[in-house]
């Protein structure tokens, strides 16, 4: 899955000295089940006025209030995905309309998470809640912004909230995610094992298995289990890889490099990743130049480090030449 500020690749990074390379520190980028958005209002209440004849008319009114409403909502779903813009500005008719509802605040929300506007998804969330939305919902969705900034003893606190309310898969696994990323992989497991409970089939709930074997140490089985995703992402294969490497199967890891730069070319992170690989574990100091080099053509002209390992690599072959 791909959200806003959740589309990262997760990068290997090295320190070099000449003759002398360290392996790749490790970060960790856990899935986040993306909240779903609500695609229909409720019927519509019913007003008594006591006056049967009054009464006749109010709900003659009520109704077509009612039909501008769900017109207003349905074309704000219908433009959610390669509209997103128009899609608010038809959600904000609807609270214009209707400023008693909470599902348009919230799918306000999911919109702006998604364009990574986390300030106004924060605001459209808490307008929610104050509107008598789902408490689990709105918990779980407040928990993911607070993740993409930076803020996870806030996120804890609301998706514990959440948990108050249900038990529900997105909460258990966002609570699991944050664990992991901190390292508390006993805690980390207990809610993965719940989550597994409710939807053992589920790709996030697998995939953040796999990185909870990984940080445990259990790189084959970690290997494992993200092979069996249906789905794989840049970031499955990346975490594969890095298990690979720690089995020691560096032919295999990059290959998968070798996928994810295929899938688009233009993406730098494979190459900065190939080349460590070549220079590190496989002593080809030629390959690893010329990945360092496509990264630094790819984008990676600002990288420093990157730059660093060049000119190390170019004089540990200059001096190889030299001993010739």
């Amino acid at each position: 899955m791909r959200y806003g500020v959740f589309n990262s690749v997760i990068l290997f990074m090295v320190l070099t000295v000449l003759g002398c390379a360290h392996p790749p520190k490790e970060s960790t980028m856990v899935d986040v089940p993306a909240p779903e958005t609500i695609e229909q209002l409720p019927s519509p209440p019913h007003e008594d006025t006591g006056d049967e004849h009054q009464e006749t008319i109010t709900v003659d009114e009520g109704l077509e209030r009612w039909k501008n409403i769900v017109t207003l909502f349905d074309t704000a779903m219908a433009n959610t995905e390669d509209h997103p813009e128009d899609a608010l500005r038809f959600y904000s008719k609807v609270t214009e309309l209707a400023p008693e509802l909470w599902e348009p605040y919230y799918n306000m929300a999911i919109i702006h998470m998604r364009l990574g506007q986390m300030e106004m998804a924060e605001e459209a969330l808490h307008m929610a809640l104050k509107r008598g939305g789902s408490p689990a919902w709105i918990y779980n969705a407040l928990g993911i912004v607070y993740m993409a900034t930076g803020r996870d003893e806030k996120a804890e606190a609301v998706l514990k909230k959440g948990l108050g309310y249900e038990r529900s898969l997105p909460i258990l696994t966002n609570l699991a995610g944050i664990y992991i990323r901190h390292g508390d992989t006993d805690r980390a497991g207990r809610y993965l094992l719940e989550s597994e409970r409710i939807d053992p089939s589920n790709e996030t709930v697998r995939y953040n298995k796999g990185l909870l074997l990984y940080k445990r140490g259990d790189y084959r089985g970690a290997r494992l289990e993200l092979e069996t995703l249906d789905e794989y992402t840049d970031r499955v294969l990346t975490y594969r890889a890095q298990a690979l490497l720690k089995l020691g199967e560096y032919e295999k890891a990059l290959e998968l490099f070798e996928e994810i730069a295929k899938r688009d070319p233009s993406n730098p992170y494979p190459y900065r990743n190939m080349g460590i690989i070549y220079e590190i574990y496989m002593g080809d100091l030629e390959k690893a130049l010329e990945n360092y080099l496509a990264y630094v053509e790819r984008g990676g002209e600002r990288d420093e480090e990157v730059r660093g390992w060049i000119e190390v690599v170019k004089a540990r072959l200059r001096l190889r030449e030299a001993r010739r």
